[in-house]
């Protein structure tokens, strides 16, 4: 292969293309940041600059841990829902770093028959006496899960996100930034219990920007420690304060 010789009369253009493909860069990192697996990952440049396909590559690491996440999720569902789980056609969306959580929400599963499964496994309080189903506007969920089985990953922490401490549902939206919906952060309660004995939220709150009620409130999530409970809130929309966090979804 031969060396590339840049002639002096031919810098302007050179550098002029090489500047326009660092601007795209930072641009495809940058959407990835925003929209995760529409843009680039940290991950997949760090393989392109090591000359390994960031595609491939990633995907495979994705389909290997996946056999093993699937059937931890099936044996979770086995044994809190007694259900016959199975994910043929489930698509999983691209990995991003930090996101190391998968959540698997099988079809049908609902934010009342979430609750209710809490409410029995270790106590759970809701600020309505109606089911949560009739108080959700599903019109303007992020995701439903009366439309199939759904993936998401999460950032694994016990925890909602630092990172988005401060910012209202209204500023999350503005920002393209994808939040856990209700029906996922019950779900991801009874799967962490399931797993650890433990709770999530223990000093902050988890606001589920992927829903709204009817109404226009959104619903959020923590751990009562005092009432050692489960508790289902709301907040405004443009509520934002520093323990109110949501927790960014990768679909």
């Amino acid at each position: 292969m031969k060396n590339m010789v840049v002639r002096p009369d031919q810098m302007p253009d050179w550098m002029e293309r090489v500047a326009k493909l660092f601007r795209e860069i930072f641009q495809q990192l940058w959407r990835g940041f925003l929209e995760p697996g529409k843009g680039l990952s940290l991950e997949q440049l760090q393989l392109f600059v090591e000359h390994r396909n960031p595609f491939e590559v990633a995907q495979t690491a994705i389909s290997g841990r996946f056999d093993k996440l699937k059937k931890e999720w099936q044996k979770f569902y086995k044994q809190v829902f007694n259900l016959d789980a199975d994910f043929p056609n489930l698509t999983i969306p691209a990995k991003r770093d930090v996101f190391n959580w998968l959540i698997i929400m099988l079809q049908g599963l609902t934010a009342q028959k979430l609750y209710d499964r809490c409410k029995e496994l270790f106590g759970a309080w809701r600020w309505v006496d109606k089911s949560l189903d009739e108080v959700l506007d599903q019109t303007k969920s992020a995701r439903n899960p009366a439309n199939g089985t759904c993936a998401i990953w999460i950032r694994d922490r016990v925890e909602a996100d630092e990172e988005l401490k401060n910012k209202s549902a209204n500023d999350l939206k503005q920002e393209n930034i994808q939040g856990i919906t209700l029906e996922e952060r019950l779900l991801l309660e009874l799967f962490y219990w399931w797993k650890t004995k433990k709770h999530l939220d223990i000093d902050n709150r988890t606001l589920c920007s992927g829903s709204r009620c009817v109404g226009g409130v959104v619903p959020y999530v923590h751990w009562r420690r005092f009432y050692d409970r489960l508790d289902v809130r709301w907040s405004y929309p443009v509520d934002a304060y520093d323990r109110l966090r949501s927790r960014q979804a990768v679909s």
